[in-house]
C-alpha cells in the first residue's frame, strides 16, 4: 500500500535550531526527486518559505500559527489534499513539512487518520533538529520540545562547531535519555548523512494540538522602510538574548535587501540583490515579554538602527 501513498517527512525543532538549513540540504541531496515542501511559519510574515522558494519551486507556506493547532489544522489538511494538483506534481514522490518550532509532532499521525489523508500519505520520517546550547533550558520550560525528541526517529545535533566538545556531549546525553532508539548524528549546517522517504515512521505515540495563542511565545513583526545598519541591529538583539528566541526577516541594508537570521548562538546574513518581496523583521520571544518585543520593533520602525548619514 505504501508504494501508492506519498511519504511525508516531518522536520521539527525549536526556533533557530536549523530546520530551514536542513531543508536546503534535502533539496540538494534529493535534486532528482519530485518533492513538495510545506513551510509552517508561526509568525505572520513568510520568511523561511520565501528562502526555500529561492531554491525550489514546489513550496507552500502556511503562516500565522502551528499546522498542529486548531487554527491552522484545517488549512493544513486542505493543503495536503490539494498539494499534488496545486503544485503541478502529478507523481509527487515525497512531501517535506517544516513544522513551526512549537509543534508537537505526536499529532501528525492522528491528523492524517482523522482526516482520511492516511489513504494518500504516510509518515515516513520525523526528524528533530537540536541546538546543543539551549536544549537543557528548553526541556525545562517547553513541554513540546520533549515531545519532539520523543517522537523523532532521526535526530540531528546541529551547530556542533559552535560549542565545546563537552557541551555537545552533554546535549547528546540529554537527548539520548529521552530517546534511545532514534538515529542520532552530529552536524554542521545540518549536513547530515541520513536517508529519508523510506519505511513508515514509528507509531504508537500521540500528542496534543497546540494552542492558537501559546502563552510560552509571543511574536511581533516590525515594518522596515529605511536602510538599517546591520551591526547596530545585531548588537541590540544580542543585548536582549535573555528574552528573544529568534529574529529573522528581510531588511534593507546600505547596498540593498539583506536576509538576516539571528539566534542567541548564531547569526546568518547575506545580500539578496534580486529580492523584491515584502520587507519586515520578525521578533519571537518569551510569552510574557511582548512589551519588550514591541519596544524593539518600535525602535526598528523609527529608524533607531538607521545607516549613519556619513556612511
Amino acid at each position: 500500500m505504501d508504494r501508492e501513498r506519498i511519504p511525508v517527512c516531518l522536520v521539527v525543532g525549536f526556533l533557530g535550531s536549523g530546520k530551514t538549513t536542513f531543508l536546503k540540504q534535502i533539496i540538494r541531496k534529493y535534486a532528482g526527486k519530485r518533492l513538495a515542501f510545506i513551510i509552517n511559519e508561526w509568525s505572520s510574515l513568510d520568511v523561511d518559505g520565501a528562502m526555500i522558494h529561492r531554491e525550489h519551486d514546489k513550496v507552500v507556506c502556511l503562516a500565522g500559527g502551528s499546522v498542529f493547532c486548531k487554527c491552522l489544522s484545517g488549512q493544513f489538511i486542505q493543503t495536503l489534499k490539494d498539494l499534488p494538483r496545486a503544485l503541478h506534481i502529478p507523481s509527487c514522490e515525497g512531501v517535506v513539512v517544516e513544522a513551526s518550532g512549537i509543534a508537537d509532532p505526536g499529532v501528525a499521525g492522528k491528523m492524517l487518520r482523522e482526516s482520511g489523508l492516511d489513504a494518500l500519505y504516510y509518515l515516513s520520517d520525523i526528524v528533530a533538529v537540536v541546538d546543543p546550547g539551549n536544549i537543557a533550558v528548553l526541556l525545562e520550560k517547553l513541554p513540546n520540545i520533549k515531545a519532539q525528541l520523543t517522537a523523532a526517529d532521526k535526530i540531528i545535533l546541529n551547530k556542533v562547531d559552535v560549542y565545546s566538545g563537552e557541551e555537545v556531549s552533554t546535549a547528546e546525553r540529554t537527548v539520548r535519555s529521552l530517546n534511545e532508539h532514534a538515529a542520532l548524528c552530529r552536524a554542521v549546517q545540518c549536513d547530515a548523512d541520513i536517508s529519508l522517504f523510506g519505511k513508515k515512521s514509528q507509531d504508537g505515540f500521540s500528542g496534543n494540538y497546540a494552542l492558537c495563542a501559546d502563552p510560552n511565545f509571543c511574536s511581533v513583526c516590525a515594518e522596515v522602510k529605511d536602510s538599517i545598519d546591520l551591526d547596530r541591529l545585531q548588537n541590540a538583539l544580542n543585548a536582549y538574548q535573555e528574552v528573544l528566541f529568534r529574529g529573522k526577516g528581510f531588511v534593507r541594508g546600505p547596498d540593498g535587501p539583506v536576509y538576516l537570521d539571528w539566534t542567541p548562538s548564531t547569526v546568518s546574513r547575506f545580500d539578496l540583490p534580486d529580492y523584491e518581496g515584502k520587507l519586515g523583521f520578525v521578533l519571537i520571544g518569551a510569552g510574557d515579554k511582548l512589551a519588550v518585543l514591541r519596544t524593539i520593533a518600535a525602535r526598528i520602525e523609527s529608524g533607531a538602527f538607521g545607516v549613519p548619514q556619513d556612511s
